[in-house]
């Protein structure tokens, strides 16, 4: 008589035990709060025209831990149906960093009087590393430096395959060189860079980080600025066009990722 393999009988249990938790998972989709969810019914309500109920739908989602360019985006689109031009080229600067080549984004910021102010001389030098992301900018990077490595590993444990593979490995470390340095000058804009934007419409630039603080100036919003330092929620920030000081509140900025 052929009795069957004793792994079955742990198979099915494992199986059966696993059943539940597959269930589970499949029965409770998103819940009412969850971001998910939030971030539908911001689209709902956009759709439907009401722009400030789907303001405040992606309110909750961008509370997450992490945002997305799609919601980055809608939500400067929601700003822009409102009337606040400003708002939503702060929002929409957002989504182009997370995602620089997205043609919707690329087109709201190239629309007319979408451009917001004019970067500096500086920044032009480094707009094009803008393509990419810093992340695709340290995979293209991470390729040839691997490959570079594995060549040098594979002549040392092979000593006669030395002459063979020495073009191969000079080329590829060239190549690793030149994608290391464009790593660095993408990683330098942003870190040197513009980081964060204005998103209030005259946000007010003071003196000190106090409420009662004279104003020193105002900016539209979407003007970017470079951030100094940050004490009991201010900002020490910097116009980039004329070096313009002074302190902001935090909720006056939208701080752009180092992507």
């Amino acid at each position: 008589m052929n009795l069957p393999p004793r792994h079955h009988g742990f198979l099915l249990g494992f199986l059966l035990g696993l059943l539940p938790w597959l269930l589970l998972g499949a029965t409770n989709g998103p819940g009412r709060g969850s971001p998910e969810s939030l971030f539908q019914l911001g689209n709902r309500e956009i759709s439907a025209g009401n722009y400030t109920n789907g303001l405040a739908a992606y309110s909750g989602v961008a509370n997450a831990p992490r945002t997305s360019a799609a919601l980055e985006y809608n939500r400067g689109v929601a700003w822009s149906r409102l009337g606040e031009e400003g708002r939503a080229l702060a929002h929409w600067r957002m989504a182009e960093r997370l995602d620089p080549r997205n043609p919707l984004v690329v087109a709201a910021l190239h629309r007319p009087g979408g451009g917001g102010v004019a970067p500096t001389g500086d920044e032009d030098l480094l707009r094009w590393t803008d393509r990419l992301t810093l992340d695709e900018w340290g995979i293209l990077a991470l390729v040839p430096t691997w490959g570079w490595g594995g060549l040098l590993f594979l002549r040392r444990w092979k000593p006669g395959v030395t002459s063979a593979l020495r073009g191969y490995t000079v080329g590829l470390g060239v190549l690793a060189v030149v994608a290391l340095g464009l790593l660095g000058m993408a990683a330098a804009r942003r870190s040197l860079g513009p980081d964060a934007l204005t998103s209030n419409p005259q946000t007010p630039i003071r003196i000190s980080p106090l409420d009662e603080a004279r104003t020193a100036f105002e900016l539209p919003a979407g003007t970017p600025l470079k951030t100094r330092s940050f004490r009991e929620g201010w900002y020490l920030v910097a116009d980039p066009r004329n070096e313009r000081s002074g302190w902001v509140r935090a909720h006056h900025l939208t701080r752009l990722p180092l992507r």
